[in-house]
């Protein structure tokens, strides 16, 4: 037999602190995402650098990788919270249905 959808009805306070918890739990997200791409930001432009300047012998997979995860960590910083302050649109603006 097919599942029956039953809605709960809850109180405006349970609600309330239904929703704070969902807002919690985006906002830890986005703060983690924060964290992490700028710790790549940070670490591939120290790899470039500190390879590029300081190192006796270059090593161009170092240097080309360094480039690679602060791109990278550039990007996710721009797409998910520089843009949307601006009110600028990017591609995965555009192509969400």
């Amino acid at each position: 037999m097919g599942k029956s959808c039953a809605y709960q009805v809850v109180s405006q306070s349970e609600f309330s602190v239904r929703l704070g918890q969902i807002l919690l739990r985006y906002r830890m997200r986005k703060l983690l995402l924060l964290i992490l791409s700028s710790a790549m930001l940070i670490g591939g432009l120290y790899v470039a650098i500190v390879e590029l300047l300081f190192a006796p012998a270059i090593f161009f997979r170092s240097t080309i990788g360094g480039i690679i995860l602060a791109l990278l960590g550039a990007y996710l910083i721009w797409t998910d919270f520089i843009a949307p302050r601006f009110g600028i649109k990017t591609w995965e603006d555009n192509t969400s249905s």
